[in-house]
């Protein structure tokens, strides 16, 4: 199924998820969103970065300035400076 939800925005630019029959699957509540790989995708709020699943639950707090896509289950971030 993540593979085929399909990014949407509202009338105030926040972006969420649809899934094929158009069907809002997690609301419109982050400024940056990206494709689903792998079963999660990396959003954004204001300048900080995260990851959620989906069913929309956060499985990488949306806290970082940086974030790389997960390879081997890992991902490189930033945050605080570090």
């Amino acid at each position: 199924m993540s593979q085929n939800l399909r990014i949407i925005s509202d009338e105030k630019g926040r972006m969420g998820y649809a899934d094929e029959n158009g069907d809002v699957v997690i609301k419109c509540k982050y400024d940056i969103a990206f494709e689903f790989k792998n079963g999660v995708a990396k959003v954004g709020k204001g300048d900080k970065l995260g990851y959620i699943n989906t069913e929309g639950k956060v499985v990488f707090p949306i806290a970082c300035s940086e974030i790389t896509e997960f390879h081997d289950g890992v991902a490189k971030f930033v945050r605080n400076g570090k």
